[in-house]
C-alpha cells in the first residue's frame, strides 16, 4: 500500500473520530517517531513514485496494450 502502518504513517479507521484523535496525539507527542515516519515516507515516494519510475511503468502498460491489440 501507499502507507505502511507504523513505518511511514499511521492509518485511521474511516469515520472513527476517536481513532483519528489517538493517531494525532501520537504524532504530536512523539516528535521523533513522526520525523522518522516522515523520512521513511519520503524515501518510499522517491523510490516508488518518482517520475522516472512512473514513466517506466506507464511505458510497460502501453507496450502491453499495443501488443494485445496486435495479437502478440
Amino acid at each position: 500500500g501507499v502507507v505502511s502502518e507504523g513505518e511511514d504513517g499511521l492509518l485511521v479507521a474511516p469515520g472513527d473520530v476517536d481513532d483519528l484523535v489517538e493517531k494525532l496525539e501520537i504524532m504530536l507527542t512523539d516528535r521523533e517517531r513522526a520525523r522518522q515516519m516522515g523520512r521513511s515516507g519520503r524515501a518510499k515516494v522517491e523510490v516508488k513514485y518518482a517520475w522516472p519510475q512512473i514513466g517506466a511503468k506507464l511505458a510497460d502498460v502501453y507496450a502491453q496494450v499495443i501488443g494485445e491489440r496486435r495479437g502478440e
